[in-house]
């Protein structure tokens, strides 16, 4: 998995609030959040930053993932199967 800041070919803004970029902003309101599969943490972190910065700037990202993978999995056998890669 490789995710970008941006499209290919195009400028990541570095944004006008706070110390972080748009993107840097999404990603770390997102990756605590438990249960929340990669790949829709990525769709998430890609319609902020699109959000906030008036569809300027659109994430993009590469994978070829096998099974889910989740940084916040949740602890309860009821919640689903968890991957975890190492």
């Amino acid at each position: 998995m490789i995710s970008f800041a941006t499209s290919p070919g195009k400028p990541a803004l570095d944004g006008e609030a706070g110390r972080n970029s748009p993107y840097a902003t999404a990603l770390a309101g997102q990756l605590g959040k438990p249960g929340l599969p990669l790949t829709d943490l990525l769709m998430r972190v890609t319609n902020a930053v699109r959000e906030s910065t008036g569809g300027l700037q659109v994430p993009w990202f590469r994978a070829s993932l096998s099974a889910p993978f989740y940084f916040a999995p949740v602890d309860s056998p009821a919640a689903g199967p968890r991957v975890a890669l190492v």
